[in-house]
């Protein structure tokens, strides 16, 4: 009797365990889904207006499939499974109005749709030399990563020197370079990256050279933002040309002017107009504080170098 009641009780213990198990590599099973936009807008060869190609993020564990309800609407990967990049095809749109598609993205009973419509507008022919969103680092942000957004500083940020995530990160997706590399002062948040100057240094990135032949202008735009406590750090941004050929417009100089965020937790967009550059210049942007700012935090987003054309 002892035998069968020790017998009965292993027996109600497996049972339970095994039970657990299924459950817990159910919930682990689920399939999950999403897309970072529901709606795209194409000008009528099917690019963006900035001549780039209209790009969708879809994240799907457990795999996905994507359907169009027009022929003249596809995409590069109708299949896929984990962190994809996918990019939107479009037949020239030689209507006389503009037209509209849907994209279906399905992963077993989860669904999302993207409407994509495609203008009259013609593309913008400006070549963009470089362009950079930081939109690669949001899949491995970590929680509560966007301290500009909930208005105040974290070190929720991946150290692309320290840390092994956000090291990766950054060679495989990110072409910019440290201006001050000694420092290892780089971290990356949701979708933008942060200097960490807690002493008296600069911080900043150099572009990778662009693919022109000759001689050419451009125009280099970003975003930047102000860490620190109270109101803020002083944050003076330059943009340089720390070598090959090219002046700053606006001062007729190989560096700009300071250009300083004043509101604390805003974006500010800033820019400056390059002349001569060639494929031999390197491009900077970065703080001068020149030693007299002992902490220079700052936040970076948006970065593109934008070709001008003739008139």
């Amino acid at each position: 009797m002892l035998n069968y009641l020790a017998w009965l009780s292993c027996l109600a213990l497996l049972l339970t365990t095994a039970s657990c198990g299924v459950e817990d590599q159910a919930d682990e099973a689920g399939p999950r889904l999403s897309v970072d936009k529901s709606q795209v807008e194409i000008t009528r060869n099917g690019q963006l207006s900035t001549g780039s190609n209209a790009t969708i993020l879809v994240i799907a564990n457990k795999g996905y499939e994507i359907v169009s309800d027009q022929p003249w609407l596809t995409v590069n990967k109708p299949s896929g499974q984990g962190y994809t990049w996918v990019t939107v095809k479009a037949e020239s749109n030689d209507t006389e109005a503009p037209r509209t598609g849907n994209l279906t993205v399905r992963s077993h009973h989860l669904v999302e749709n993207i409407k994509v419509t495609q203008t009259l507008a013609e593309i913008d022919l400006a070549r963009v030399f470089y362009s950079e969103t930081f939109d690669w680092a949001i899949p491995i942000a970590k929680p509560e990563s966007d301290p500009v957004a909930l208005g105040g500083g974290n070190s929720n940020r991946w150290n692309i020197y320290s840390d092994d995530t956000g090291k990766d990160a950054w060679a495989a997706n990110c072409k910019l370079t440290d201006w001050n590399p000694e420092r290892k002062a780089i971290g990356l948040y949701l979708h933008y990256i942060h200097f960490n100057s807690n002493s008296n240094f600069d911080t900043g990135v150099i572009l990778p050279g662009i693919d022109a032949e000759g001689y050419v202008n451009a125009t280099l735009s970003f975003e930047a933002c102000k860490d620190g406590g109270g109101s803020g750090d002083t944050v003076p941004i330059v943009v340089e040309i720390i070598d090959g050929p090219g002046t700053i417009a606006e001062t007729g100089k190989t560096m700009s002017e300071a250009m300083i965020p004043a509101e604390q937790w805003k974006w500010h967009q800033m820019g400056v107009t390059l002349v001569g550059i060639s494929a031999d210049s390197k491009i900077s942007i970065h703080t001068n504080g020149k030693g007299a700012n002992k902490y220079c935090r700052w936040f970076l987003d948006n970065v593109q170098l934008k070709e001008i054309l003739d008139n």
